[in-house]
């Protein structure tokens, strides 16, 4: 398989556009055979990770009456290519308990969401253990690179998984469709929101207050454990995101552990960045502050969720986490760093002096 930068693709695929433009809605089969011949070869790798994109901007239009092997409906015929197709990865990967880690298909539908991509939602769907994704996305850049974000999220999440230590079958992936913008909402009644402590020995904090909560059918971006929806409460018109775990845990126990382990660690910075604020203006340095976006958690019809304000502009992730800084440093998140590295180690009760980070 040849990999080509994007953006050397670009100039090809316009003139294959204009020279050649569609009759119809394009064929579906052809390039699941292609794809049953180049796993074929894939299965005979040593790798990682398998990931596959499937693009189409409309309904499929192979002769359906003249294909082999359909003796049901569409649905059926579609479904079953496209387990035919991704077989030889499959096999291979149950063979080696690599099943749930190391395979992934994506299929895109281009264009509006209230156009007819059914087909590509079942050939996901079809998929075993959620190893399919179908995602939505316009006919722009904007939305393309919305898709295109959410499936690099998802690699990564494979990649990690297939290798991680001591990870055999891993987690079953939650099925999500995708779509840049919001056009469906899902509205949930009487929601109220938990505030985390900054410790795991607190209780929590509960509003008195309910409310009405809405989320996007679709995600439109994830991350390496969660996909993220569009949000708002109503009444409101502040934007809020909803974030879901990318994996189906063995219960909802254990699905709000898992929201509940990050808030405390976000309610703990937010406190740390406090006193942190404090220090500096005592001292002062002349930093500016250090704010943490304020979480919580919410669960609706059995459906634990991570809500907070949604933020844009442009965003530099300081540190990832394997620990590595980024090139050029900016002195508030480093002098953070070291007062939370600090605090980790002592407590204010025996701690002998300020912060090793005032005298830099």
């Amino acid at each position: 398989m040849t990999h080509v930068p994007f953006c050397d693709a670009v100039a090809p695929l316009e003139w294959l556009r204009h020279t050649y433009p569609p009759r119809s809605h394009g064929n579906y089969a052809p390039p699941l055979h292609a794809l049953r011949t180049l796993l074929q070869q894939a299965s005979r790798l040593t790798f990682t990770s398998v990931s596959v994109l499937f693009f189409s901007d409309g309904r499929p239009s192979d002769c359906f009456r003249s294909l082999p092997g359909t003796g049901g409906t569409i649905r059926d015929y579609y479904g079953s290519l496209t387990r035919t197709a991704c077989s030889p990865i499959l096999d291979w990967m149950e063979a080696s308990s690599l099943l749930r880690g190391g395979f992934r298909l994506h299929t895109v539908g281009l264009g509006a969401a209230d156009e007819d991509f059914r087909v590509l939602r079942l050939m996901a769907e079809s998929l075993p253990h959620g190893l399919g994704q179908y995602h939505q996305s316009g006919l722009n850049l904007q939305e393309l690179k919305g898709t295109m974000t959410a499936f690099s999220a998802s690699v990564t999440q494979t990649r990690l998984t297939s290798t991680a230590v001591g990870s055999t079958a891993g987690r079953q992936l939650r099925p999500v469709q995708w779509e840049a913008r919001a056009s469906q909402w899902i509205s949930y009644d009487g929601v109220a929101r938990l505030h985390a402590p900054p410790s795991f020995d607190a209780r929590w904090e509960r509003d008195a207050e309910t409310l009405t909560l809405l989320v996007s059918r679709c995600a439109f971006d994830a991350g390496g454990e969660r996909n993220v929806f569009h949000a708002r409460f109503e009444g409101s018109h502040f934007e809020w995101v909803a974030k879901e775990s990318k994996h189906i845990e063995v219960d909802l126990n254990a699905e709000i552990e898992f929201h509940k382990r990050s808030l405390v660690a976000q309610s703990t910075c937010a406190a740390w960045a406090g006193d942190f604020n404090e220090a500096v203006e005592q001292l002062g340095l002349g930093l500016p502050p250090v704010e943490v976006n304020r979480c919580y958690l919410v669960v609706v019809d059995s459906r634990p969720l991570f809500v907070e304000p949604k933020i844009d502009g442009r965003f530099l992730k300081f540190n990832n986490n394997a620990g590595c800084v980024c090139p050029q440093p900016l002195l508030p998140p480093l002098y953070f760093i070291l007062y939370t590295l600090y605090f980790m180690k002592y407590t204010a009760a025996t701690a002998p002096s300020p912060p090793p980070f005032v005298s830099i």
